[in-house]
Order: structure tokens, then sequence, then C-alpha cells
């Protein structure tokens, strides 16, 4: 028995019956993201939720640094900690200057 290829999938038979089915690209892929789609949403839910906790960690640890709670997510990106000189107060030279930890140029 020959059997010869479909243009629409499947095979045709010599009396010219199709045997076999082929789901049209368009059907695939609704059947994929219907099983797919909750799965990905899923993912992003998590990441999101990760992302979140791992903010509220840095802060946090921001926090028990130096006593206050980052302004920006910048802060927490490129956290700064100073300690002021002998003297006490912001600016100064020598043994009165502010230490900056990473220092200032640094970033």
């Amino acid at each position: 028995m020959r059997f010869a290829a479909c243009s629409r999938g499947g095979y045709e038979t010599p009396r010219g019956k199709r045997k076999g089915s082929h789901l049209p690209t368009g059907a695939i892929r609704v059947i994929v993201e219907a099983k797919v789609g909750p799965i990905l949403a899923k993912a992003n839910r998590t990441k999101i939720t990760n992302d979140l906790q791992a903010i509220v960690n840095a802060s946090q640890q921001y926090y028990a640094t130096t006593g206050i709670y980052p302004e920006t997510i910048e802060d927490l990106v490129n956290p700064s900690t100073c300690c002021l000189g002998k003297d006490g107060s912001e600016g100064g030279d020598g043994d009165d200057e502010d230490i900056y930890y990473p220092r200032r140029d640094e970033f």
C-alpha cells in the first residue's frame, strides 16, 4: 500500500482518504500558551517577590549600619559610610578630615 504526504499534514491513502492529523500552527500556539502562560506568570511573581525581599533586607542592613533608612534605591546600590574627623563636624583637614567608605572618588 502506498501513501502520499498531504499538504495539510497526515497521509493520503491510494483511495484519496486522509489518515493522521495535523494541527494548524495557531492551534498549537494556543495549546502551548495555555500550558506555559501560567508557569511564566508564576515565575514572574516569584522573581518580583524575591526582588522586593532583597530590597527590604538591604534596607534593614543599611539601617543597622547607618541608623537611618535609605532615601533612594541608589543609596542601597552605592552605600557610603562616613566617620567624622576628630572635630566631630563635617569637613576638615588632617585629623579633622572626614573618612568615607568607599571613598567618594570611587563612585
